[in-house]
Order: C-alpha cells, then structure tokens, then sequence
C-alpha cells in the first residue's frame, strides 16, 4: 500500500513546480539588498564631481546613515512587498523572472509612494525608485542558490 502524501492548496493548482524560500533566503536577501541600496547611494554622491579624501569620509558615513534608515523603512515597507512577491512567484520556476519581478514592483511600489509624499521633481523620484528596485533585484539575485525548486 503506497499511500500519496497529502497536498496543500498550492500543489493542487500547480503540481508541476513550487519554488520555496526559508526564513534564512530571506533574511540574506534583504541583507544584500539594504546594503546594495547603501553602496548605489555612496557611488552616486560620489559620481557627481572630483572627491577629496574629506568629502569621501563624509560620503562614507552618509551612506552608512542611509543604509540604517534604508534598513528600518525596508524592514516596515519593503520586506512585507518582498514576502508577498515571493509568495506570489512561488509557481514560476525561471529565476530570472523572480529578479525581473522584483526590480518591476519595487521600483513601482517605490515610485507610488515616494510621488505620494513628496512634491518634487518625478524624474529625480523614478531614479531613487529604480535604485531601490536595482537593490532589491541584487538582494533576490543574491539568494537565487538558496531557492528549493520542486
């Protein structure tokens, strides 16, 4: 007698394959994220004119000072958009997809609500907002070995 094992809802709509993510994938993505968010905010302070070793100690902690604040707004904001994306992608098993999705809404999602609070140049915005996306895409991308493909 082989008795089959019992499916949840989700292997019944899709038996095919199931891509999982453990607490540790998702801690080290959104790691790899913040700090990948901190370094883009570090090259582009930087990457507007000739730095001096002052201003390269300044840009340095700011980044630092961005990267805890990235950390505290993505543990808020972005790693709720970030567990339910991946649950939502659970069913596609090309992973490449999984870091297009998540450099899409992110960027998206960062756009909706940086214009919702600010009154400033929407340009300016769509580019914190694709550097947000950009650092989540690294972060999914980092972790892309510790994904279980069924």
């Amino acid at each position: 007698m082989s008795q089959e094992p019992e499916l949840d809802e989700f292997e019944r709509y899709n038996p095919r394959h199931r891509v999982t993510f453990g607490f540790g994938a998702f801690v080290v993505g959104f790691l790899v994220a913040i700090t990948a968010f901190a370094l883009g905010a570090l090259l582009l302070t930087l990457a507007g004119g000739p730095v001096n070793g002052h201003q390269l100690a300044s840009a340095a902690l700011l980044a630092l000072v961005v990267g805890l604040y990235a950390g505290g707004v993505g543990l808020v904001v972005g790693a709720p958009i970030a567990f339910v994306l991946g649950l939502l992608l659970r069913p596609v098993a090309n992973q490449w997809l999984h870091v297009l999705a998540f450099f899409v809404v992110m960027t998206a999602a960062s756009f909706l609500i940086l214009v919702s609070l600010s009154s400033g140049d929407p340009l300016g915005t769509l580019e914190l907002a694709a550097l947000i996306g950009l650092a989540a895409a690294i972060g999914r991308f980092s972790v892309w070995r510790m994904m279980d493909i069924r």
